[in-house]
């Protein structure tokens, strides 16, 4: 590959040896090429429809996705307040103790990496 000092040397390579390839415009759309890249693209009014009941799929996902996450909200919220009650801890700290065996956890798992 060629370096090129400045803008104009870079440009007027480009120009040169763009010249030579250029091919017409109605060449370039009946090539093979060209058509099967074009080949997957559905027209406008099935391209809309399509975009559509996509973008309708992905919503429905999401309010899916919402609900769950509100559901596992809810039982870790039931499952810090039993903690909580089991050990009589105040219901704040229960999120402090799960990160640090959280934490000790991935300190053990590190250590081990070590090890081995």
């Amino acid at each position: 590959m060629r370096a090129f000092l400045t803008p104009k040397e870079l440009q007027e390579h480009f120009d040169t040896h763009d010249s030579q390839r250029e091919v017409p415009v109605d060449e370039a759309s009946s090539s093979p090429s060209f058509s099967s890249c074009n080949a997957g693209y559905p027209t406008d009014a099935e391209s809309y429809y399509n975009l559509e009941s996509e973008v309708n799929e992905l919503k429905h996902l999401l309010d899916d996705e919402k609900r769950y996450s509100c559901e596992l909200k809810k039982e870790l919220d039931r499952l810090h307040e039993v903690t909580a009650n089991q050990t009589n801890l105040p219901k704040e700290e229960v999120p402090y103790l799960v990160q640090q065996i959280q934490v000790l956890e991935a300190g053990k798992s590190m250590g081990m990496q070590f090890n081995n």
